[in-house]
Order: structure tokens, then sequence, then C-alpha cells
């Protein structure tokens, strides 16, 4: 089994990149948060799903992003194709912020995953994400991450603003942080 890779992007499409490790180039399906830019040297952290017909790689730049990917897949209905959706809605910790709400019209946006489901999600999900200390992560409210994409920017902008937050930003409340978010978009 592959655990982890360190290459150069070749390649990238919608869903997946090919990845050139030492001349060996590797089909990595990732989410839309995750996916880096064409020629960038990048570090994954790699599950390997078997199947009868198919080897396929999930890469993730953040081990607890492919913890939770592990997580998700360990629940009966859904499959690797079905985690990445669910990832591709946010970032981890708002992902389980959603979970221990038990918001399931959150994970209903992910195409096949209907109320029945997310509603199974949220049960066999919750006592094992409740633990979860976000440590290095900044938790960000729904309602902000929200607002964010409504006006147009990316999952992977939100997250890289959020990380350069000033620990001066009283991150309760929403108007603040999502001013200087903003600004810190802006400037880049």
């Amino acid at each position: 089994m592959i655990g982890y890779l360190n290459g150069t992007v070749i390649d990238i499409s919608s869903k997946s990149i090919i990845l050139d490790v030492h001349g060996v180039g590797y089909t990595v399906y990732m989410t839309n948060i995750d996916m880096p830019s064409l020629a960038q040297e990048t570090k994954l952290y790699i599950e390997t799903v078997v199947r009868e017909d198919a080897i396929e790689l999930f890469g993730f730049k953040e081990k607890s992003t492919k913890d939770f990917f592990t997580m998700l897949t360990s629940i009966s209905g859904i499959g690797p194709r079905g985690a990445i959706g669910i990832l591709n809605l946010a970032p981890v910790e708002v992902i389980i912020n959603g979970i221990n709400k038990g918001d399931s019209s959150f994970l209903t946006k992910v195409s096949g995953i209907g109320k029945k489901t997310a509603e199974k999600i949220i049960l066999e999900l919750r006592d094992k994400v409740s633990h979860i200390k976000q440590t290095n992560e900044i938790n960000v409210s729904d309602d902000i991450f929200d607002a964010l994409t409504a006006l147009g920017y990316s999952p992977s902008d939100i997250r890289s603003a959020l990380a350069n937050l000033p620990d001066d930003v009283d991150r309760e409340d929403t108007q603040k942080v999502i001013r200087s978010i903003l600004k810190i978009v802006r400037k880049n």
C-alpha cells in the first residue's frame, strides 16, 4: 500500500492530478481544496483504495484530512468518491462542526447523499469526531464559510486566509473575521 508520495504535478484534471515521482506518474484523486498547481512540488498523504477492477489513490495535504476520509469511507454506503464529495464542501473543521451540530442538510449538498445517508453519517461519526481537538486549525463557523463562498472565494483561498488571520482578531465576532479575511484575500 502507498501511504505517502512526494513529487511534481505534471497534469491536472477536475478531480485528479498526475504526480511524477522519480519518473513514475501516479494518478491521484484529490479534493478541490487540496488541489495543487501545475509544476508544483507537492507532498501528499495517500489512501490506497483497492477494488476488484481498480487500484485508486486519494491524496491529501494534511494527515488529519486523510484520517477523516478514512472515517467517512468506513460508513456503509459511503465510497471514496462520496467521501471526496463531502470533503469538497468545506474544510474538515467546518464539516466536523456541522456533524457535531447534527446538521444533515449540510451533507445533502453532495450528489448521491440524501437525508437518510446524511443522518447515518452524523449518527456514526458524531462520537468519533466530538473529541477531535482542532489544534493548529482555526474553527470557523458555517456562516463565515458560507458568506465567503457566496462572495465567490474558493475554499482554498478561505483556508489560506484563515491560516494568516492575525491573533488579535476576535474569532467570536463574525463580522470582524470576515472583514479581516477579505483584507487578506485582497492583498493576495
